[in-house]
């Protein structure tokens, strides 16, 4: 079974990192990576139970020329290139999450900071964004709205001068 296959709360698995009595799974969102807002979460895990008192961060770093990614009406623009994720983002109460800007496609590479009792760790993973997905693919449901409202209202319409 490969990694990509395994779903989570937070997302598909990206990896795992072992840090000795610490553990950590790394989870994205939307599977696979596109360039734009993605969500990562963090399970971390001392001695089998999970550790809620770290200081988590994230960063995206691209590796390759990619398409850049520009948002329609709403910029997700962040001077941070260290974003810190925090508990509760998420669903789960468990994972330590973040918005992370991808700005463009292609190959880059997801570091991660934990500080834990003490210790800091460190953990990179080498990942690959998709292209985003074309503005009328995204937003469909809310463009299919307007033809089905008019089409309720003439049903409506016939219906109501029958009786």
């Amino acid at each position: 079974m490969s990694l990509a296959s395994c779903l989570g709360d937070g997302g598909v698995l990206i990896g795992k990192e072992d840090w000795g009595t610490l553990k950590a799974s790394v989870f994205g969102s939307p599977a696979p990576l596109r360039a734009g807002p993605a969500d990562i979460s963090l399970l971390l895990q001392a001695d089998g139970k999970p550790a809620l008192t770290a200081n988590v961060s994230f960063r995206w770093t691209s590796l390759s020329e990619g398409k850049e990614w520009l948002p329609p009406c709403c910029s997700m623009t962040s001077d941070q290139e260290v974003l810190p994720a925090v508990l509760g983002h998420s669903g789960n109460r468990l994972l330590y999450s973040a918005m992370l800007p991808i700005k463009s496609s292609g190959d880059g590479r997801l570091d991660i900071q934990v500080e834990y009792d003490g210790q800091t760790h460190h953990a990179s993973f080498e990942l690959s964004a998709a292209p985003p997905p074309a503005p009328t693919t995204r937003y469909w449901p809310w463009l299919a709205m307007t033809p089905l409202a008019i089409l309720g209202f003439v049903i409506h319409q016939k219906i109501s001068r029958r009786t």
